[in-house]
C-alpha cells in the first residue's frame, strides 16, 4: 500500500525548526483590530469536588458552566471551601488563589515556596480527593503536608510522607500517612494523635459534600462526631470523585477555550469567516467566530485531510480500501469533483495547492510508470491539465502560486539545498539566499516569496524576495533575534516567530522588521512552555503555536493565564541506580544440571498437581528432596512455582491460580504452609530467605495506593508475623530487608533516602526505625563490612553481562543484596536465575550461551567473584561493576 499523501500548501508552511510543524493557508481576510491570545488551560484529570463542582486541570466548572479565564498557569492541585463561602485554590506551581465562589474570578493571595503534587489520572491523589472544608491542606511534590490559612500563610505538618489529608472543619484535620497510619488533629494541625482504624489498613481520607470518609483495605467508613463508623451507603473514592460523561465532554471542549475544533489536517478556512471541519466522519461547516454549525456534507472517501484552496476545499482521502484520491468542493455548494485517483493509475504523492488559482502539484508522475522516480512532479495548471516535470535532484514542493511551483532539494548535508522554479513543464534553478540551510519552509503570496530556514550558525532566519520571475531573485534578510528558534508562516503573509516559551513571541509582516507580540501571560511569560513536539499550524486567521497557544482574530475574547515569576522547580526524584556488571569466564567444572528449572536458589524445582495432591521436587548441588501432600485447591486451579531467592536448602513458592483468584504456599520438605495473602491477582509474590526462616512478600494496589504485605515464617514454615504497608512509593521502590536484626521493609523516597519500617512495628504509628542514603552506592570493603542493615532488591531486568551471554529480561529474577549503614550503601551480592518449570523450557537453539543462573559476591572496590551454571557446567566468574 502506498503512503498516504501529506497535504501541503502553496502559501502557508510552518517551519519545523526543532519541532516539525505544518502550516495551512486560506483566503479569509483577517478582521481589523489586534489579534487576541487564547491559551489552552493546563490539562489534567477531571475530579468531582463538591456537588456539581468539578476540577479539570486549571479549569473549574459548576454543573458544566466553566469559569472564565484567566486560568492558573498550572493545574489546580487542592481546594478548600471556607466558612465565609469563599474558595481557596492551590495550583501545582504553588500559587494560592482566592475566589468568592467556586467559579469566581481568581485573586492571587500567596505563593508557596514549593511545588505541589498534582492530581494524577490513575494515581493516588485522583482516588483520594483534594478538597477540604474550613482551611486548606496541600501536599508538596515530596508528599510533605502543609496547612494553609485563608490569608495564604502556611506551616508544615508533622505527618511524614502523607498519602492523603483533608480538613473536615477549620480545626479538624485528618490524614493518612505512610505506612498506612490514620492521624487526627483537632487544633488545626498543631498536634496529631494516631487513631486506630475501624478495620483494615488506612488508605485515604476525603470529603464528599458535607461528609468526611476514611477508606481502608476493609472498606469505607463515615466520620460521625470524631470517630469513623461503618456505613453501608458510604461510597468509594473512585465512585464519588468520578465525573459524569456529559460534564466531562463539556470540559474537554472548554479546555482549548476556542469555538473551533482546530486540527492541522481536519479543519480548513473558507471565505466569509467560515471553517470546514471533519466531525464524526462528515464535513461540517461552522461559523469561525462562534462555532455554530451552518451546513453538513459527506466526504469523498475515508481518512480525509482538508485544505483550503482557491476559495473552496480540497480533500485527500483513501477509498477502495487502498487508493488515494484528491477531490475539490466549492465553498458554497455541496458535492465533490475528483481531481486525481490512484485507482485510475495516477500515482499518489504529497499534494500542494495554490490559493490564487486552481493549479496544484503532486510529487509523482502524472501517469503510472513501471518505476517511480522521486524527481518526478505532476504540475496541474489552472484549467486542470497535468504537465510532467522532471527535477534534476529529488526535491520537495513547498509552494504553488499562480500556476508556478517552488521546490527545494530534499537532502543537502552541510550545504545550501538547491531550489527550483517549476513553470510550463520546465524546472529552472533559482539562486538561494545567502547561507541557506535546511529545514526550509515557504509562503508565496502575490507580493512576496518568504523563506523561513536555518543557517550554518542559527536555527532560524527569514529571507524575502518579490515573486521570482527569473533565476536570480533579489533576496533580502530579515534580522531574527537569537531567542526565536521556530517560525510559522501565517495566512496573512506574516511570519509568526517563537521560542521555548511565551517570553519569545514575535511577528514579521511581508518582510518588515521583527516586532514583539504582547504577552499572553499575566505574570511571568516564561512559565508558559511551548511544546517543541506539538504541531503548529494555521486555519485561516486562527494560528496554533506550540500546542498551548492560539492567536485568534477579534472579536474572540482573550484567554490569558496567571503565572508566577518565581515558579519553584519540580523536585527530581533521586532513584537508586542499577549499574552494569560485566564478567569474565574462568575455570569450568562439572556440576549437576540445574539450569532448566527455577535456579535462583541453585536448585531446579519441579511440581505437579493431581486433584488436591501437590508434589514438589528439588534437585541441585547441595540437596535433593521432595514433598507430597493434600492442599486446598480452587476449582480450575493450576500450579506454578519458583525457588526461594538466596536459599541454600530446598524451598519453593507455589502459586495455585484459578479464575476466582490465587492461593500461595511455602513448600518445604516437611510440608506446605498457606501464606494467606488473599490475593485475586496473578503474580506479585516473592519468598526470600532470612536468618532463621523466610519472608513472603505480596504486592498489590488499592485506590491508587501501593500495598505491600510481608509475612515472616520460621525455619519450619510457621507464620510468626504479618504486616500490610500502605505506601506512596511505587512497587519497585520498596525492598524487603532488615535493620539491627529486625525484619521489615526499606522504602525509597524522592530525596534518595531509604526508610526502614519494621515488620513488628512495636507501636501504633509504625514509624521508621532508621533512614539511610540509598544513592551513594559503594563496594569497597562491602563483603567484610558489618553494616547494621541490608535491603534485598529484586530486579526483573538484570544488567549482568558475560562473554557470549547475558541475563535476559522476562523469565529472569535477579536479587541484589545491598548493605546499609551510616556510611551509605554497598552491593554485597548479586544472584539471579530463571524461574520456570523444566517442562516449560524450550528445546530450540539458544541465541546466546544458555547461562541460567549465577551467584556473585563482592570482593572489593566494584569487584565480584562467583559462578554461573550452564547445563552440567559451573563457570567461575570474575566481574566488575561499571
Amino acid at each position: 500500500m502506498p503512503p498516504r499523501p501529506r497535504l501541503a500548501s502553496s502559501v502557508v508552511l510552518g517551519l519545523a525548526l526543532l519541532s516539525g510543524c505544518h502550516g495551512r493557508r486560506a483566503r479569509t481576510t483577517r478582521p481589523a483590530g489586534s489579534p487576541r491570545w487564547i491559551v489552552a488551560a493546563a490539562d489534567g484529570p477531571a475530579i468531582r469536588v463538591r456537588g456539581g463542582l468539578v476540577l479539570k486541570g486549571a479549569l473549574r466548572a459548576d454543573n458544566g458552566r466553566v469559569a472564565r479565564p484567566p486560568y492558573p498557569a498550572s493545574p489546580i492541585a487542592a481546594t478548600a471551601w471556607l466558612a465565609d463561602g469563599a474558595w481557596l485554590f492551590a495550583a501545582a506551581d504553588g500559587t494560592l488563589y482566592r475566589a468568592s465562589s467556586f467559579t469566581g474570578a481568581l485573586a492571587v493571595v500567596g505563593a508557596l515556596p514549593f511545588r505541589l503534587r498534582p492530581i494524577e489520572d490513575d494515581g493516588a491523589m485522583h482516588r483520594r480527593g483534594v478538597h477540604s472544608r474550613g482551611a486548606l491542606v496541600v501536599l508538596d511534590d515530596a508528599l510533605g503536608a502543609h496547612a494553609v490559612a485563608p490569608d495564604g500563610s502556611h506551616r508544615p505538618l508533622p505527618l511524614g510522607r502523607a498519602l492523603s489529608a483533608c480538613f473536615a472543619s477549620a480545626t479538624d484535620l485528618y490524614a493518612v500517612s505512610e505506612p498506612g497510619v490514620l492521624r487526627a488533629s483537632h487544633d488545626g494541625g498543631a498536634r496529631f494523635a494516631v487513631e486506630r482504624a475501624p478495620a483494615g489498613v488506612p488508605l485515604a481520607v476525603w470529603n464528599a459534600d458535607d461528609d468526611t470518609f476514611l477508606r481502608t483495605t476493609a472498606g469505607t467508613f463515615r466520620l460521625a462526631g470524631r470517630s469513623f463508623v461503618p456505613d453501608a451507603s458510604a461510597p468509594t473514592p473512585a465512585a464519588w470523585l468520578g465525573v459524569p460523561r456529559a460534564v466531562l465532554d463539556g470540559l474537554r471542549d472548554a479546555t482549548a477555550a476556542l469555538p473551533l475544533r482546530l486540527h492541522p489536517e481536519r479543519s480548513a478556512a473558507l471565505p466569509r469567516g467560515r471553517v470546514a471541519q471533519i466531525v464524526d466522519g462528515a464535513l461540517e461547516i461552522v461559523d469561525g467566530r462562534t462555532g455554530r454549525a451552518l451546513a453538513r456534507d459527506t466526504l469523498p472517501g475515508n481518512d480525509c485531510a482538508l485544505h483550503a484552496a482557491h476559495g473552496g476545499l480540497r480533500a485527500v482521502c483513501r477509498h477502495a480500501a487502498w487508493a488515494t484520491l484528491v477531490a475539490a468542493r466549492d465553498a458554497d455548494r455541496p458535492g465533490w469533483t475528483i481531481l486525481r485517483d490512484e485507482a485510475r493509475a495516477e500515482p499518489a504523492g504529497t499534494a500542494t495547492f495554490d490559493d490564487a488559482s486552481a493549479a496544484w502539484a503532486v510529487q509523482a508522475p502524472c501517469a503510472q510508470h513501471p518505476l517511480l522516480d522521486p524527481r518526478d512532479v505532476c504540475l496541474y495548471d489552472a484549467r486542470g491539465l497535468p504537465l510532467d516535470v522532471r527535477l534534476p535532484v529529488p526535491a520537495t514542493v513547498l509552494a504553488v502560486h499562480a500556476g508556478a511551483a517552488l521546490a527545494v532539494e530534499a537532502s543537502a548535508e552541510g550545504r545550501a539545498p538547491r531550489m527550483f522554479l517549476l513553470r510550463d513543464g520546465a524546472a529552472t534553478e533559482l539562486s538561494p539566499p545567502d547561507d541557506l540551510r535546511a529545514p526550509v519552509a515557504a509562503a508565496w503570496t502575490a507580493a512576496n516569496l518568504t523563506l523561513a530556514h536555518a543557517t550554518a550558525a542559527a536555527p532560524l532566519a527569514l529571507s524575502v524576495a518579490t515573486a521570482p520571475a527569473g533565476a536570480n531573485p533579489a533576496w533580502r534578510r530579515v534580522a531574527v533575534p537569537a531567542h526565536l528558534t521556530r517560525a510559522l508562516l501565517a495566512p496573512d503573509g506574516a511570519a509568526l516567530l517563537y521560542g521555548a516559551d511565551a517570553h519569545a513571541l514575535a511577528r514579521s509582516r511581508n518582510g518588515d522588521p521583527v516586532v514583539s507580540l504582547p504577552s499572553p501571560v499575566i505574570g511571568a511569560p516564561s512559565a508558559l512552555a511551548l511544546d517543541p513536539d506539538a504541531t503548529s499550524f494555521c486555519v485561516g486567521a486562527w494560528c496554533r503555536l506550540g500546542g498551548a497557544l492560539t492567536l485568534a482574530p477579534p472579536p474572540a475574547a482573550p484567554a490569558r493565564v496567571l503565572a508566577r515569576a518565581d515558579d519553584p522547580p519540580a523536585a527530581q526524584p533521586a532513584r537508586r541506580p542499577q549499574r552494569t556488571v560485566r564478567c569474565e569466564h574462568g575455570a569450568v567444572s562439572p556440576a549437576p544440571e540445574i539450569d532448566r528449572g527455577a535456579a535462583v536458589s541453585g536448585h531446579a524445582v519441579q511440581w505437579s498437581l493431581a486433584g488436591a495432591t501437590l508434589t514438589v521436587t528439588w534437585s541441585g548441588e547441595t540437596a535433593r528432596a521432595s514433598v507430597t501432600g493434600a492442599v486446598t485447591v480452587r476449582p480450575g486451579a493450576s500450579a506454578t512455582g519458583r525457588g526461594v531467592q538466596g536459599d541454600g536448602g530446598p524451598a519453593a513458592l507455589i502459586e495455585l491460580c484459578a479464575p476466582s483468584g490465587c492461593d500461595h504456599l511455602l513448600a518445604l520438605p516437611t510440608g506446605y504452609t498457606a501464606l494467606g495473602l488473599g490475593r485475586a491477582q496473578v503474580g506479585g509474590v516473592e519468598v526470600l530467605r532470612r536468618p532463621g526462616g523466610y519472608v513472603a512478600r505480596a504486592d498489590d494496589a488499592r485506590d491508587g495506593v501501593t500495598l505491600v504485605t510481608l509475612v515472616a515464617l520460621d525455619a519450619t514454615g510457621a507464620v510468626t508475623a504479618r504486616r500490610t504497608y500502605a505506601l506512596a512509593a511505587a512497587r519497585d521502590e520498596a525492598h524487603v530487608g532488615s535493620w539491627s536484626g529486625r525484619d521489615g521493609l526499606w522504602v525509597d523516597d524522592r530525596a534518595g533516602r531509604s526508610r526502614f519500617l519494621a515488620l513488628d512495628p512495636g507501636d501504633a504509628a509504625g514509624e521508621a526505625l532508621a533512614t539511610a542514603d540509598a544513592t551513594s552506592e559503594r563496594t569497597a570493603g562491602c563483603a567484610a563490612a558489618e553494616a547494621t542493615g541490608e535491603a534485598r532488591l529484586i530486579h526483573r531486568v538484570a544488567q549482568v553481562r558475560g562473554p557470549g551471554w547475558f541475563v535476559e529480561a522476562g523469565e529472569w529474577q535477579v536479587e541484589e543484596v545491598v548493605a546499609l549503614g551510616p556510611a551509605g550503601a554497598c552491593a554485597r551480592s548479586i544472584t539471579g536465575g530463571e524461574a520456570r518449570d523444566e517442562r516449560e523450557a524450550g528445546a530450540g537453539r539458544e541465541e546466546h550461551e544458555p547461562v541460567r543462573s549465577f551467584v556473585l559476591r563482592a570482593t572489593g572496590a566494584d569487584t565480584f567473584e562467583g559462578r554461573a551454571w550452564s547445563g552440567r557446567r559451573a563457570i567461575a566468574l570474575r566481574c566488575r561493576m561499571e
